[in-house]
């Protein structure tokens, strides 16, 4: 304490700048090009699992309405046209419904299996190209 009167020293420090790790040109290319192959390949599964959903759906639908004009006499048109219009308004055949709930569950196993790979993809990534 007789050189210096108090308990906190003096401590210098000095820091000096340097740049950060960085990917090169070459690793930055091929890691979008991934990553767009990725996310095209996702897209189209998504798309073309829609289209057959689609496709299901007004097959279903189709069906339906020529069992449904089937079934009627075509003389009674008046009636048919009544029929129609409540038929409209009704709430959809529960063939229709069970389709919409089997192509909706399918579609959130599609989703969540997309997300477990990109979380894939990521973890597989060094910390650099995570940045």
């Amino acid at each position: 304490n007789d050189r210096v009167p108090t308990d906190h020293l003096p401590i210098a420090a000095l820091f000096k700048r340097c740049p950060h790790l960085r990917l090169d040109e070459k690793a930055k290319v091929s890691l979008i090009e991934l990553l767009q192959k990725l996310e095209g390949r996702q897209m189209n599964e998504m798309q073309s699992l829609l289209a057959e959903v689609d496709r299901q759906r007004a097959e279903l639908a189709k069906q339906l309405n020529a069992n449904e004009e089937t079934s009627t006499d075509p003389s009674q048109t008046h009636e048919n046209k009544r029929q129609k219009m409540k038929k409209k308004m009704a709430p959809p055949s529960p063939q229709i419904i069970q389709h919409i709930r089997s192509s909706r569950s399918s579609i959130k196993l599609m989703r969540e299996s997309h997300r477990v790979e990109r979380e894939n993809f990521v973890k597989e990534r060094c910390w650099l190209e995570r940045l």
